[in-house]
């Protein structure tokens, strides 16, 4: 018990500090940056513009989710507007396993999906413009905004000898994985959901090309933190000790979108 506790202590200490190293990183190039353009000449010459693009990030799989941005210029260097992006958050040491008889595949001592809602207040700044007709245009990005929290029951299929249930995944019932046939559906049981509320905020850069200056494509790779108001209980067990469920996630991510001005 004191050497588990010991580990905890030290887990949490090291997230912390990693938190606050990327913190400083951001807080110390991002402004530097945006001084330093100001001296520059050149300026942005669209008033409005949409994106939409898939999310990839640290915690999820290959696509996270999906993301929609509107942005209106205030000045020749700066625009600001708002976003909307729904990813799906998953625990750190999620194990998936497959079943020997069925071959289905499940999610070892998972209690919950984590469904994140974020709307943001962006701004961008930019960094580089790029000619009219080619070039990369390069801009900082910034965003802060509340975070809705879905909390949905992982279901599985359960042999229970003389039949079969697809029902929400529970340790004290659900002691056999060899019985755990599959997933129940990341849809399956949805009414059953609950909510948890947060805040988030993103800091990124952007890299834009397109052959017109109307058309937009590009990436935008930055880091996200987000706190809820609870601990979400996404996984349950692992290598049989308690996991570290928390109420704070940070990440990395990569958005690859498009749109229009």
């Amino acid at each position: 018990m004191h050497n588990l506790f010991f580990d905890k202590a030290i887990y949490v200490i090291y997230q912390h500090y990693m938190y606050m190293k990327r913190l400083a990183c951001l807080f110390l190039l991002l402004p530097g940056a945006w001084l330093w353009c100001q001296t520059q000449e050149y300026g942005i010459d669209y008033s409005e513009e949409y994106l939409l693009g898939a999310n990839l990030n640290s915690n999820a799989g290959l696509i996270g989710g999906g993301f929609f941005r509107y942005s209106k210029q205030i000045s020749s260097k700066r625009l600001h507007g708002f976003s909307l992006e729904i990813v799906n958050v998953k625990h750190p040491k999620e194990v998936r396993q497959s079943n020997q008889v069925s071959g289905n595949l499940y999610i070892l001592g998972k209690r919950n999906y984590l469904f994140s809602i974020r709307p943001s207040y962006c701004q961008e700044f930019l960094f580089f413009s790029k000619a009219k007709e080619d070039g990369i245009q390069i801009d900082g990005i910034i965003g802060l905004g509340p975070s809705i929290g879905i909390v949905k029951p992982y279901y599985i299929e359960y042999d229970y000898i003389t039949s079969t249930r697809v029902e929400a995944y529970d340790p004290a019932i659900h002691k056999d994985n060899f019985r755990i046939l599959g997933s129940g559906g990341m849809f399956t049981g949805f009414g059953n959901s609950t909510l948890a509320g947060g805040l988030h905020f993103k800091a990124g850069v952007s890299f834009e090309y397109g052959s017109f200056s109307n058309g937009v494509t590009g990436v935008e790779a930055g880091w996200m933190l987000e706190a809820y108001n609870r601990k979400i209980p996404i996984l349950d067990i692992f290598d049989g000790l308690e996991t570290f469920n928390r109420r704070v996630f940070s990440s990395v991510y990569l958005n690859i979108y498009f749109g229009a001005r």
